[in-house]
């Protein structure tokens, strides 16, 4: 009896159709986690377990991360969005030895020419207050406009990397410097009820996709 295809694949990642996987199961399940946590649901940690179990898989122990489980980092290296995803679930980690290793050993190298991602990765591995002013202000100037993706519907990804960003700096420094005027930025283009806006434009095609139809909330 064959199984009905489902948007969760086998590892507990969060597919965009029920048909395929793709490159960014980890990021949309840190949307998912980060989404739960913003309104106090409470089982949130059972997918950290799942993200840690993908991070393993993807890491291969010298610092250097695949895209997603199913392929290996030499042939498809760890995009921003996918670095942004693992940053997030490791600063979510009790054990602060493991969080410490993992982050330290992010080989920087790979990253050198990608603003939007470089200082940011800087910042939370040597927790740099320089790296991490300049990472701030990328993040703020990367959500002040509003523009359409190739296919005609809205870009989403500056902002909703943004709120995953915030979320792993608040952890790891306590505080974001620009949070409340890039917050302001996001909310005067996509509204008080700016994540589901974000997530529902990004899903647009999936009407019943977990991210938008699992957890009803407004943002603050």
């Amino acid at each position: 009896m064959t199984e009905e295809p489902t948007y969760w694949t086998h590892l507990g990642l969060l597919r965009s159709v029920t048909w395929e996987d793709d490159q960014n199961g980890l990021l949309r399940l840190a949307y998912y986690h980060l989404k739960q946590k913003r309104i106090g649901v409470h089982r949130y940690d059972e997918h950290l377990e799942k993200a840690t179990l993908a991070i393993a898989i993807m890491h291969d122990g010298d610092g250097r991360y695949a895209q997603h489980p199913d392929t290996r980092w030499d042939l498809d290296r760890a995009s921003h969005d996918e670095m942004t995803a693992i940053t997030y679930f490791i600063s979510h980690y009790d054990d602060g030895l493991l969080e410490a290793t993992l982050l330290e050993d992010i080989k920087l190298g790979y990253y050198a020419k990608y603003i939007q991602i470089i200082f940011y990765l800087l910042a939370i591995k040597y927790r740099s207050k320089i790296a991490l002013w300049i990472a701030c202000l990328i993040v703020y100037l990367g959500v002040r406009t509003k523009e359409k993706a190739a296919n005609g519907r809205w870009d989403t990804d500056s902002e909703l990397l943004a709120l995953l960003k915030i979320d792993t700096i608040e952890r790891v420094f306590g505080a974001m410097p620009l949070k409340d005027k890039i917050l302001s930025k996001i909310r005067e283009h996509w509204g008080q009820d700016y994540m589901k806006t974000l997530i529902d434009e990004m899903l647009w095609h999936a009407p019943d996709h977990p991210l938008r139809t699992d957890i009803k909330h407004n943002d603050s």
